[in-house]
Order: structure tokens, then sequence, then C-alpha cells
């Protein structure tokens, strides 16, 4: 592989309101990419601009990196406008919205806080409370230079089949990390990751929104 690296990529596709998103990261040759920890959150948003919180621990080791998905409902105005860890803005590169109904956005933090920090979620006001979920998941051996080469995004709706399907395709590379992020305008909604992938978190509670988050290796 070129000058040694890794690659980590993501996958995002949505199908029937299903939102997942493909993203790539590359991590060091020094150290293999490594799950450390995935922790979620779930709240409403207020009609005024505020934010929301939740614990995450970002764990230790070297290389960390740190990524933020947050989907929430997206028909009553509201918009995350940010995403801080341990009071450090994060970086915005993944937004989808679905049907005008829901909307993921993602984030992401080289060599964030170890330990259990807060993640916070900025937002503006709507006309009425909105349902948001949210999942971080923290990495060690992910390059701090270049931490991801890039990512897609896919949604849609399938009423063919009882079992519904979201997917998409990325190319990928021996010793690379696919990292997946799922999310539907139905709380119901009973996620099973695709063949070979390991699910990290699965977030279907409340009246809206659930979301879920995978990975695989490339």
């Amino acid at each position: 592989m070129p000058n040694g690296k890794k690659h980590l990529h993501v996958i995002f596709s949505l199908l029937v309101a299903v939102f997942l998103v493909l993203l790539f990261f590359s991590n060091r040759a020094l150290a293999a990419v490594a799950h450390s920890n995935t922790t979620a959150g779930t709240g409403t948003f207020a009609t005024s601009s505020g934010s929301a919180s939740f614990s995450h621990d970002s764990g230790l080791g070297s290389d960390r990196f740190l990524i933020v998905s947050v989907a929430y409902q997206n028909n009553y105005g509201h918009l995350v406008t940010g995403v801080a860890y341990a009071g450090t803005s994060m970086t915005a590169f993944g937004d989808n919205i679905s049907g005008g109904a829901h909307r993921t956005r993602l984030f992401y933090l080289t060599n964030p806080p170890s330990g259990t920090n807060t993640v916070t979620i900025s937002h503006s006001g709507g006309i009425n409370i909105a349902e948001w979920k949210a999942i971080a998941s923290a990495y060690t051996g992910v390059h701090q230079t270049t931490p991801y080469q890039n990512y897609t995004t896919d949604s849609g709706t399938d009423w063919s089949s009882p079992l519904y399907e979201a997917s998409t395709t990325v190319a990928s590379q021996l010793n690379d990390l696919v990292y997946s992020v799922a999310s539907d305008l139905n709380a119901g909604r009973s996620w099973t990751p695709g063949s070979g992938q390991t699910e990290r978190s699965d977030v279907s509670t409340g009246n809206y929104i659930s979301i879920t988050a995978s990975e695989k290796a490339g």
C-alpha cells in the first residue's frame, strides 16, 4: 500500500427512510486501527436554541480518533450547528437529509482527550420539540493528519420487501476499516448488520428516530 498507510472506511446508506453513509479513514502503519468504545445518547431539542449532551469515554492509546453521528427530526426547523467533545469543537464532514423529515450529520475529532468527557450538541430552535439520537465511537491507530480518505451518502425508500435494506458500496483495500451509520424516521426499526459487519450500537427507543453504527474490515 502506498506510504505504508492503511485506510479506515465508513459506510452509510438510506432505504425506507434509512440513512447510511460511507467514510474512509487512514491509520499509521505503526498500529492497526482498533475500536476503543462506543456510546449512544438520546433526547429532544427544545424549541429555542440550545444544546444537548451525553457522556462518552474515548479510551486510551495512541493516534486516537472520535466520530459522532447525530440523527434528528428535521421537519420542525431545527439545525445541528456543531458538536464539541470536552469543550473542543469537532469537524463536520458528513450530512444527509432524508425526505425533509430527518437529517443525519457527522463530526470527527483527532486526538480527543482520553477518559470520560461530555459530547455537546448545539442546535438552533424550531417550531416544536425534535427528537435526536447520537452515536459516538472512538478508535486508536488512526492517522492524525489524514484521518479519513473519503465518504459517501445514500438515501431512499424501498417498500418492495418486508425486510427493508439499506446499502451502498465503497472501494477498500487490505487492512482498511469500513465504518457505517444508518438512521431512520422510525424508532421501531430493528437493525441487523450485513455479513461480516460488527454492530457497535443500535438505538431504537423513543417515538421517531432510530440509528445504528457498525464496522467491517476492508
